[in-house]
């Protein structure tokens, strides 16, 4: 909630979102406290002055067990679909563990089928493959550097096999 709180100064919250980080690389299933990880990851949604919440979000996506876990965890989809496409350059980071923990949900058949289903994942990927820059130049997308670009089309080719 501090990082929601708008009487918290920059610190508290930049501490709050470090914290969050830190707690999604020692936390794992099947630790009790899982699932308030996750939900904590999710309410840290809107926090984009640092990249700690994504990368939260992809650190715990690393762990194969923990994909099913969170493709099913309320508003996490949303969450990370909505981090994928936040704009501005400031935000490439964030955009970038986004994407790469979609990436990393869709190598899982299981849950192909609920992400397919899932309007924000879909929008994301689809986004992010079609992304213009500013000039109007599509050949160099700075949206997403080259590697998380070749997940992008991994995902969207896992997803559309499945619909």
């Amino acid at each position: 909630n501090a990082l929601k709180n708008n009487s918290a100064t920059l610190d508290v919250k930049m501490f709050c979102a470090a914290t969050i980080r830190h707690l999604a690389e020692t936390i794992q299933y099947p630790m009790l406290c899982f699932g308030s990880l996750l939900t904590a990851l999710v309410k840290g949604q809107t926090w984009t002055k640092t990249d700690c919440i994504a990368q939260g979000f992809m650190t715990q996506a690393l762990h194969v067990e923990h994909r099913e876990l969170m493709a099913n965890h309320h508003g996490l989809l949303s969450a990370i679909s909505n981090m994928s496409m936040i704009e501005g350059e400031e935000n490439y980071k964030i955009r970038s563990c986004a994407i790469s923990t979609i990436g990393m949900l869709t190598s899982e058949y299981q849950i192909r089928p609920i992400l397919a289903r899932h309007e924000g994942i879909m929008m994301a990927l689809t986004k992010a493959t079609y992304h213009e820059r500013k000039d109007g130049m599509d050949d160099n997308n700075e949206y997403l550097d080259d590697e998380t670009m070749d997940l992008v089309k991994g995902a969207l080719k896992n997803l559309v096999a499945i619909m």
